[in-house]
C-alpha cells in the first residue's frame, strides 16, 4: 500500500520540454537581448538559461544593466501562450498515479496560467500555486508549507518531484521532505547525492 498521500510537481521541464515552445515563445526577448550589444557572445547562453532558469536569476548571472532587465521584466509579465505544448511522453505515467497532486512552479502569473491552460491540467492536479517573484517575495518553500499547514499532510506523506536541483529539490530537502529529480536530458548524472529518474515509470518505487 502507497505511504505518499501526495506529489508536489513542478511544471516546466518537468511535465512538458521548455526547448519545445521556447524559441516561439520568447523570441521577442531574444531579438530584444540581441539588440543589447554586450550581450551578443553570450547570447546562446542566455537562451540555454532562460529555458531552465526564472529570468532574474538569468539576469543576474549574466550581469544584465537595468534597462535591460526591466525592458524584459514588462515584455514578460504581460506574456502569454497559445500554441500547443507537448508533454513529455512518459507524463502518462505521472498523471496515473493515485496520489493527490499539487503544481508548484516559478515564474510570471500570466504566463505560467496560460500554460497550464494549454495542457489542460485542471483535471490533473488538486491546485496550483505560482510563485512570481514580482508579486510576493515568497518561493516554492512557502508554497510547500502552506500546502502541509492545509491539506494537515505530515512531511513522510510527501513526494516532491522536479527538475531543477537548486529550487523545489533543495527546498524539499530543507523541510525533510523526499525528493526526486526528474532528468530526462542527463543533465545531473554527476548529482549522485539525489535520487534521479529519466522517466516517470520509475517513480512507483519511491510511493511506498
Amino acid at each position: 500500500m502507497n505511504t505518499k498521500k501526495a506529489l508536489f510537481i513542478d511544471l516546466d521541464n518537468t511535465i512538458y520540454p521548455a526547448a519545445s515552445i521556447g524559441n516561439e515563445l520568447f523570441k521577442d526577448l531574444f531579438s530584444l537581448i540581441a539588440e543589447d550589444e554586450d550581450h551578443l557572445a553570450d547570447l546562446e547562453n542566455i537562451k540555454k538559461s532562460i529555458l531552465r532558469k526564472p529570468f532574474h536569476h538569468v539576469a543576474k548571472e549574466f550581469n544584465m544593466s537595468e534597462s535591460l532587465y526591466e525592458k524584459s521584466i514588462n515584455h514578460l509579465v504581460e506574456l502569454e501562450y497559445e500554441g500547443k505544448i507537448p508533454f513529455f511522453e512518459d507524463y502518462v505515467h505521472l498523471k496515473k498515479l493515485p496520489q493527490t497532486k499539487f503544481l508548484i512552479t516559478a515564474g510570471f502569473t500570466k504566463l505560467q496560467t496560460s500554460k497550464i491552460k494549454q495542457l489542460n491540467l485542471q483535471e490533473d492536479f488538486e491546485a496550483f500555486y505560482i510563485m512570481d517573484f514580482t508579486k510576493t517575495d515568497e518561493t516554492k518553500i512557502h508554497a510547500f508549507q502552506k500546502i502541509i499547514k492545509e491539506y494537515n499532510f505530515k512531511a513522510s506523506e510527501i513526494l516532491i518531484i522536479g527538475d531543477d536541483p537548486d529550487s523545489e529539490i533543495k527546498a524539499g530537502k530543507e523541510l525533510g521532505i523526499d525528493c526526486v529529480l526528474y532528468d530526462s536530458l542527463n543533465l545531473f548524472e554527476h548529482k549522485t547525492d539525489l535520487i534521479r529518474i529519466t522517466n516517470f515509470s520509475a517513480l512507483a518505487e519511491f510511493l511506498s
